[in-house]
């Protein structure tokens, strides 16, 4: 039966998965945004290949702008 409607998923994007990645990192490291970026640097080679995949296909703009998004919500609450 084909499914009806709209899927209720979408695939995700390169900024998701490094967001995904960002928020544990910053979560872990204690809320520091430095911190959770260094670690993400020293580790990037054990990190899993779809996350090295979508960070070396984003820009350092759209990168940016992940990470100024991820401070936004942690300001906001």
């Amino acid at each position: 039966m084909p499914l009806r409607g709209k899927p209720r998923w979408k695939p995700m994007t390169n900024s998701d998965i490094f967001r995904k990645f960002l928020i544990e990192a910053y979560i872990d490291q204690r809320y520091d945004m430095i911190r959770a970026l260094n670690w993400m640097s020293r580790h990037y080679d054990k990190l899993p290949n779809y996350f090295r995949t979508a960070f070396r296909e984003m820009g350092s703009q759209e990168r940016n702008k992940v990470i100024g998004e991820v401070l936004k919500i942690d300001q906001a609450s």
